[in-house]
């Protein structure tokens, strides 16, 4: 009995690195994920798989998702750069307050 239950342990925590993986590959949090897929591998897995891709930033001003090297937003045009140098307080990284959160 104590074998059969280190041994779900065992998978479960190795399981939980699929969907972790698939969500970060989306721009998504890792350890939130992992934890998420360890204990509830089934439903992660597929919630991983529907996810959106938000892998890139965000537009400080449109708040749409736009391709990480853009100098430019393809749907409201703002220059980035400029808009950072003028707004020197807005974190420029799309995680900068996931990880303060959670572990």
């Amino acid at each position: 009995m104590e074998n059969f239950l280190l041994t779900s342990i065992f998978y479960a925590l190795i399981l939980g690195l699929i969907p972790a993986f698939i969500a970060r590959s989306k721009g998504r949090n890792f350890k939130r994920w992992y934890i998420y897929g360890t204990l509830l591998f089934i439903v992660a897995f597929v919630h991983s798989l529907f996810l959106s891709d938000h892998s890139g930033i965000c537009c400080p001003v449109c708040k749409k998702w736009i391709n990480e090297n853009a100098t430019v937003c393809k749907y409201c045009h703002t220059v980035i750069a400029d808009y950072y140098r003028d707004h020197p307080n807005t974190p420029i990284d799309k995680h900068e307050d996931d990880d303060t959160t959670l572990l």
